[in-house]
């Protein structure tokens, strides 16, 4: 993670699956959560427990949709 004013960066170096879970990251409530190369923002939930949850796209889960197969990148308005 890197934090950028009132932006967060994530990177997973594996495909995360149907979601992505953020433990240490709250989101606001109104915030855009986006995967670098992918047009759509994703949806996504706080959960109290486990920190922000991003459902990852159906689409997506098809390997050669993905915007890259190496590392993912997420962007996340903070709270």
């Amino acid at each position: 993670r890197t934090k950028v004013g009132r932006r967060v960066y994530a990177y997973a170096l594996a495909w995360p699956g149907r979601q992505l879970v953020l433990g240490t990251v709250r989101a606001r409530p109104e915030s855009e959560i986006r995967m670098l190369g992918y047009q759509e923002p994703l949806r996504w939930r706080q959960h109290p427990e486990r920190g922000t949850v991003v459902e990852l796209p159906a689409v997506l889960q098809d390997e050669g949709r993905r915007p890259c197969r190496f590392a993912f990148g997420f962007r996340i308005e903070t709270a």
